[in-house]
């Protein structure tokens, strides 16, 4: 099984269909702490990171935006005091 670390991003553009539940069953043994959250028949990955304070949370949010804007895949990220979802 190939390693999700090594795989880049390609966005939801349509042209691709979802993952199967074969798929999402084998790589998330690599993701364990995300969750498959369903809603209007559609599947997401989520997960909530933690930090002691906002200034991490807001450090964290912006090194994910730019790992986003060079995979060209824009993730929705909440940003509160001491989680980013």
């Amino acid at each position: 099984m190939e390693e999700l670390s090594t795989k880049s991003c390609v966005p939801c553009s349509g042209k691709l269909p979802p993952a199967t539940e074969e798929e999402i069953n084998r790589y998330k043994t690599q993701v364990p702490e995300w969750e498959i959250i369903k809603d209007d028949n559609k599947s997401y990955l989520q997960r909530v990171y933690k930090f002691s304070n906002f200034k991490e949370a807001i450090a964290f949010t912006q090194a994910v935006g730019d790992i986003a804007e060079r995979e060209g895949h824009h993730p929705v990220l909440t940003t509160e005091w001491g989680k980013v979802t």
